[in-house]
């Protein structure tokens, strides 16, 4: 949960808190760039985080120094998970709520109703709906969208997200799409810092052979079809002979992936790696083998170069409308069967003039997605709300204007 505390030139203020479930790594350069952003625009800010239990052993989460844990269950009713923050007290004073777009999250619905009757403006930021599923119009997704519809704003990570919210019958002048991005001004920086030697040295202890190479990178889940990438590898082997496979990330679905990486010495899995260490071991491979759901990886995919193959409709995050299908990825149908996967990527690799094509177009789009954008977008969308719902006074007169028009 974080607390932004807002003063504009003028003596008005409003307090902000926001909950969330955890922070990855990834996060806590966007948390403080927020605060320092909104502090030059006379504002400050403070955060905690109620952290889901669960989740607190993964490997991709570190501490935030804005936060404070709050107490966090999972809670079985009626055959349904729905999940307790153990947060209330901690917004107490708070003109506005924050929350994550959750519908199994029992902290929704309580300030919801604690709205209803005078308690803090509830603000929701998500991805407009579950894309790991294909039945929209399940309990689950119907609870969402009923939800939704009663927030006072809308944070959406893209312009897909913001269209998914609006359909649900969401105002479209109370979202604020803030393009989600990870920082690829660092990444960049990173890749720059990575020398040919610190590549031949890392190829040399791993092991990997002077044939084409392809890394699976995220966190690994049955939704990113770690099975199938494994049987597409085992194919593209028999295709390639040289091929060699990277796996950087870890997870809960590691079934397949460690029972291949003992068998075969061509299956290198060196766990989850951040920053400038993932940038080295992600280097090292010609394409991104990523067959399940894409996210984030799409935006690392664009700053290091690295062309990722993918299959269509598999419960891709947003992030995946970034993707430009033959330009800088390639997307294969959703019906595609592994071995169909391992012959377009031993194709890249007979084509080495349109491998090479696909990356450098991936790489010319690096800084389409930056964390300044998305802070700024961030930022932008907070005193925006905070003016509509009048619990800011306009900075000017332009600002006075807008607000009445949207009230």
């Amino acid at each position: 949960m974080a607390t932004l505390a807002i003063q504009p030139p003028i003596p008005t203020r409003a307090v902000v808190g926001h909950l969330v479930r955890y922070v990855a790594h990834y996060r806590g350069h966007f948390h403080t760039a927020v605060r320092d952003e909104l502090a030059t625009r006379g504002s400050t800010t403070g955060s905690s985080t109620a952290n889901r239990g669960a989740m607190s052993n993964r490997s991709a989460e570190r501490s935030n120094s804005l936060g404070r844990r709050r107490s966090r269950r999972d809670l079985n009713v009626a055959g349904r998970v729905v999940l307790w923050h153990g947060a209330q007290r901690a917004v107490v004073g708070s003109d506005v709520i924050m929350l994550e777009q959750q519908a199994k999250a029992v902290a929704t619905y309580l300030f919801l109703a604690r709205r209803l009757l005078g308690g803090p403006r509830v603000v929701l930021n998500g991805h407009g709906r579950n894309h790991q599923t294909d039945d929209h119009s399940s309990f689950v997704e119907r609870s969402k969208a009923f939800l939704t519809r009663r927030a006072d704003w809308f944070f959406a990570y893209t312009d897909n997200s913001a269209d998914i919210v609006a359909e649900l019958g969401f105002p479209r002048d109370r979202i604020t799409v803030f393009k989600n991005a990870l920082d690829n001004d660092a990444r960049l920086l990173q890749i720059e810092e990575t020398s040919q030697t610190d590549l031949d040295e890392l190829r040399a202890e791993l092991g990997l052979g002077s044939g084409p190479v392809g890394a699976y990178v995220g966190r690994i889940y049955e939704d990113k079809r770690p099975d199938f990438l494994i049987d597409a590898a085992l194919e593209l082997r028999k295709l390639q002979p040289d091929f060699e496979l990277l796996i950087i990330g870890d997870g809960n679905a590691r079934a397949a992936i460690d029972a291949a990486a003992a068998e075969h010495d061509w299956i290198h899995d060196v766990g989850a790696r951040f920053d400038h260490d993932l940038v080295r071991h992600a280097l090292l491979a010609d394409v991104i083998l990523n067959p399940g759901a894409i996210g984030l990886v799409a935006v690392d995919s664009m700053a290091l170069g690295r062309p990722i193959v993918t299959v269509a409709d598999h419960g891709h995050g947003p992030e995946y409308a970034y993707l430009r299908p033959d330009f800088d990825s390639v997307v294969l149908d959703k019906e595609a069967t592994p071995r169909e996967y391992a012959e377009t990527v031993a194709g890249l690799f007979d084509e080495p003039d349109w491998l090479e094509l696909l990356q450098l177009q991936a790489k010319s789009r690096a800084r389409e997605f930056s964390m300044d954008e998305m802070v700024s977008s961030f930022a932008d969308g907070f005193v925006e709300a905070l003016i509509t719902l009048g619990l800011l006074e306009p900075a000017n007169e332009a600002e006075r204007q807008i607000a009445e028009l949207a009230r």
